[in-house]
């Protein structure tokens, strides 16, 4: 069975989700400018738009290359969750300002290191559950296990890095709320995507 489309709706529905209280605040775009009825001649160049003047740039077929699709849609689920981190941080670490710009950036960095070794640990589950079903000789299972290892170790000593990081830049009492934060989001974020593929 391809999980193509279903990855796909659930990125985009998470994406949807995450993304919820910001499009309320983005901005309109005027509608264009309409050609009186019946003429079929083009609105002159200056009459149009900014954002009308420049053609379309043909960056390829994107849907021919699954790949590549793929890639984009953790990307852009990646920066979902990475922006419903961040959109938080201040306010509920309570923050100044100062050290939210200082430190939303690292907090960012924090958040894709932890996204890209989660993928990493499925990705190696995944494999040793079909080497398991397969009944792979015991040193490909065994390799595997040690990757799963390693990744495991690497998502503590990201995690380590990071509030060691923060640590100095923090009062006692941000910190707890930071961990706190980063806890309660993530399982939100979890509940999004549980809810998502229901």
């Amino acid at each position: 069975m391809n999980r193509t489309p279903v990855i796909a709706l659930c990125t985009a529905l998470l994406g949807l989700a995450l993304a919820g209280p910001s499009l309320a605040q983005q901005p309109t775009v005027a509608s264009p400018q309409q050609r009186p009825r019946g003429s079929n001649q083009a609105m002159p160049l200056r009459d149009v738009p900014k954002g009308q003047k420049q053609a379309p740039q043909n960056r390829g077929n994107v849907d021919a290359d699954p790949a590549r699709r793929l890639q984009q849609q953790r990307k852009r689920t990646a920066d979902a969750i990475v922006d419903r981190y961040v959109s938080g941080f201040q306010k509920n670490v309570g923050l100044t300002d100062e050290q939210t710009q200082k430190l939303s950036a690292v907090l960012g960095g924090y958040i894709r290191q932890r996204l890209m070794l989660a993928e990493r640990r499925v990705e190696l589950i995944n494999q040793f559950k079909e080497m398991a079903d397969r009944q792979a000789p015991e040193e490909e299972i065994q390799s595997v296990n040690d990757q799963i290892a390693v990744t495991e170790r690497q998502v503590i000593n990201v995690e380590n890095r990071f509030y060691n990081g923060v640590k100095p830049q923090l009062s006692a009492a941000q910190l707890g709320k930071l961990k706190i934060y980063i806890e309660e989001t993530g399982q939100s974020i979890g509940q999004a995507i549980q809810k998502s593929t229901q």
